[in-house]
């Protein structure tokens, strides 16, 4: 619908898309291609159409004289939806060849990719301050990616930068080349005089520039890789999630533990629990957390163990003194003390 609530516009896979007066149904305009139209967006002013291809590309339109403005090319299978951020000057799109990408709405050209999806994307939006997009994708995930903002300019160090990224430059031929290391470390240098200040550009440039363990999830978020993996492995997570904590901080103490859950091996089960066992530190939390993990896999006598070294450090925690007790109970149900006597056959 249009801005002012007075147009409609559909898309159609008979190869079009339709403005409408809202009131009447009455048709406005047609716009034509060579494919099935999956998705179709008015810009925030109105005056624009995008439509998104079965051809795999996308076109731009004036909405008044139905001619067509721009070509988008680059997705390899079909568009299944496109939209405009917020100022109108930026499309996003999602694709079946599994990627989102983002492009200049006047050019047509490919600002940035999204990859990360393992299946078709099928649609992605802006967050309200733009600074994210979300996709989702046939692989049953939703992910999300920082960008940066269409309204202010790069600053003058951004080419360093993206050179830096990129590890490639353009040699005086015209042709890219690798960046030698000498080269990089040079630049990388002169970035790091940069990072001071608050802007989206700055923020982008520190998270690259952070170590691996300090770095935060995405650039514009206030907790770290190794926190939010912790988060996960704290929070009965699901196997989805822990794979994703375990590519935050694959060297969180407890991950191989959390994820042997999710193992239909015994052998491997059991390989994950002690992987992650023997490397436990002596800390409580820690070995707390490790016995509630183990006492959810079947495990009890096992978690018994690390409880007592948790209490040990902490003799008065309630906590993992109510697990003790959970646990004893346990083990003494399972114990051949416990079970009934068969009964024996009379002479």
């Amino acid at each position: 619908m249009s801005p002012d609530g007075h147009r409609v516009l559909t898309a159609s896979l008979d190869m079009t898309a339709r403005l409408w007066d809202a009131e009447s149904g009455k048709e406005l305009a047609k716009f034509s291609g060579p494919s099935d139209v999956w998705s179709a967006a008015l810009s925030p002013d109105g005056r624009r159409i995008l439509t998104a291809s079965g051809d795999n590309t996308l076109r731009l339109w004036d909405a008044q004289t139905e001619k067509k403005r721009t070509h988008f090319t680059g997705h390899f299978r079909l568009v299944n939806s496109a939209v405009f951020n917020g100022d109108g000057r930026r499309v996003l799109t999602a694709s079946d060849d599994d990627t989102v990408r983002l492009w200049d709405a006047e050019s047509g050209k490919e600002l940035a990719q999204f990859s990360g999806h393992t299946t078709s994307a099928n649609s992605a939006v802006f967050s309200p301050d733009e600074r994210r997009v979300l996709t989702a994708s046939d692989d049953n995930t939703a992910q999300i990616f920082p960008v940066l903002p269409s309204q202010i300019a790069p600053p003058d160090w951004f080419g360093d930068f993206l050179i830096w990224v990129g590890g490639t430059q353009i040699g005086d031929d015209g042709i890219a080349v690798p960046l030698t290391d000498t080269k990089r470390s040079a630049i990388e240098r002169s970035l790091e005089m940069q990072t001071s200040g608050d802007s989206d550009y700055v923020r982008l440039l520190r998270w690259c520039l952070a170590r691996p363990a300090e770095r935060m999830i995405e650039p514009y978020a206030g907790v770290t890789r190794v926190q939010r993996a912790a988060q996960i492995v704290d929070d009965n997570a699901g196997k989805m999630s822990l794979d994703y904590a375990y590519a935050l901080n694959p060297h969180h103490p407890l991950i191989h533990l959390a994820l042997a859950a999710f193992t239909t091996n015994p052998v491997s089960a059991d390989f994950l629990r002690r992987y992650s066992l023997d490397r436990l530190p002596d800390d409580p939390p820690l070995q707390l957390r490790a016995a509630e993990l183990l006492q959810e896999q079947k495990q009890p006598a096992w978690a018994m163990g690390f409880v007592e070294r948790a209490l040990f450090h902490r003799p008065d925690d309630e906590k993992a003194r109510v697990l003790r007790d959970a646990l004893r109970s346990e083990i003494a149900s399972t114990s051949p003390e416990a079970s009934p006597s068969p009964k024996q056959k009379t002479p």
